[in-house]
């Protein structure tokens, strides 16, 4: 069947490629506002997207569709259970980008500990002589605290233990005590972990439940020597309280992929320490990635478009 599908944003063309070969109608769309979609999903059985606001009022407007799948694995953007409701299938692109994520996340951990930021603008700057004055850290028999533990943060627990000889508290709030691992030890206590650990790594989706569980409380334990890094939702770090504990060198420093606005707007306070890194949400920005997330979306569409098991499913329908 000739199925009409809205792919909402640019995606690899591995994605779209596999679905013209299924035979179905490509609409390339121009945004992923609510506005826009409300636009441009008419006739559409399917939609795949990226950043698309797939908001209740949108699956009220189009009861067509069937099915709308992420290019990427976080559906903050989607309003699964409006999707449920309406008998729309929400899959993702589950297993896309775990590894380059988690190296991702373990570059910047080395970048901060080795101060590489420093030595390279400052030798950019003129500045060799003096920035050969300040000492990086080794990492090995350093504690890493992680914080999500899914398939990213696991394979952020494998590089750092088996590759840097790190030792890892890793959160789990399923258990009740601390549980002793190859690579350290599990933990339901996060006060605990943050206490204890030389680099923070947090690996957690955006929603309510998660919503600035990074608090001024937490980040007030760690220790002064100790760096907190983001390589998932900002909006899980209450970023006031982490400003003010960087300002006031509370914390050695921080590494974030993301901020509470996703993105840094020019006058985020952040842009401007010494101590921060910042980049534009890039962590899963591998040609490799982008390649998985865009067939794997792709994958989802097909599957329910044709009645087959969803290998990513988000919601459950009944059927």
């Amino acid at each position: 069947m000739g199925y009409k599908v809205l792919i909402t944003e640019a995606i690899n063309e591995k994605g779209i490629d596999f679905l013209r070969d299924q035979g179905y109608e490509i609409v390339m769309g121009t945004g992923p506002s609510e506005e826009t979609l409300l636009k441009e999903l008419a006739g559409c059985d399917g939609a795949l997207t990226r950043n698309g606001k797939f908001t209740r009022k949108v699956f009220e407007t189009y009861p067509q569709l069937k099915v709308v799948s992420m290019h990427g694995v976080g559906v903050d953007g989607i309003d699964v259970d409006a999707a449920t409701e309406h008998g729309v299938q929400v899959t993702n692109a589950n297993d896309s980008n775990s590894t380059s994520v988690a190296e991702y996340a373990i570059c910047m951990l080395l970048m901060m500990a080795k101060h590489m930021n420093t030595y390279v603008e400052g030798t950019k700057a003129g500045k060799k002589d003096e920035v050969r004055k300040v000492y990086g850290n080794d990492v090995r028999g350093k504690t890493l605290g992680l914080v999500g533990w899914g398939k990213i943060g696991k394979k952020v627990v494998d590089i750092a233990s088996k590759g840097l000889g790190m030792k890892v508290i890793a959160y789990n709030r399923h258990i009740t005590e601390n549980k002793e691992e190859e690579f350290g030890y599990l933990t339901p206590n996060m006060k605990e972990l943050f206490a204890n650990a030389d680099f923070i790594s947090l690996h957690l989706p955006g929603s309510a439940a998660t919503h600035h569980m990074i608090n001024a409380e937490l980040i007030g334990l760690m220790k002064p020597t100790a760096y907190l890094i983001n390589c998932g939702r900002g909006e899980v770090v209450d970023e006031a309280a982490l400003i003010e504990a960087l300002k006031n060198h509370k914390i050695q420093g921080a590494a974030l992929d993301v901020v509470e606005t996703n993105l840094p707007t020019d006058d985020n306070p952040l842009l401007k320490m010494d101590n921060v890194i910042v980049t534009p949400h890039t962590a899963a920005f591998t040609t490799e990635a982008l390649e998985n997330m865009a067939y794997q979306a792709a994958l989802g569409v097909y599957e329910t478009l044709e009645g087959k098991p969803v290998t990513f499913p988000i919601n459950k329908l009944n059927k």
